[in-house]
């Protein structure tokens, strides 16, 4: 379907409830009140915690959900910013 004008909201429709499954508990980063736990952008994500063991629980979680979509990943998945252990 790549060059299809449904393309894009096939993708997004199916990410973003892929996304909400992988995410509904994850504690993420307070902000201002707000949970931020994953920044999204076209077909990009960074998922966000103070904690490194949270945020490979996140990864995991996210991992098995793509699983169980049969979602495949194209990208380096594991590259990123990690907080400092404390």
């Amino acid at each position: 379907m790549t060059g299809c004008i449904i393309s894009p909201i096939l993708f997004n429709l199916y990410s973003e409830y892929m996304m909400k499954d992988a995410l509904e508990e994850a504690e993420g980063l307070i902000v201002n009140g707000q949970n931020f736990n994953n920044l999204r952008y076209a077909d990009d994500a960074a998922f966000l915690d103070d904690k490194r063991t949270q945020l490979q629980r996140i990864i995991d979680k996210v991992v098995r959900i793509c699983n169980e979509y049969q979602w495949r990943s194209q990208g380096g998945g594991d590259t990123g910013a990690y907080p400092p252990s404390s």
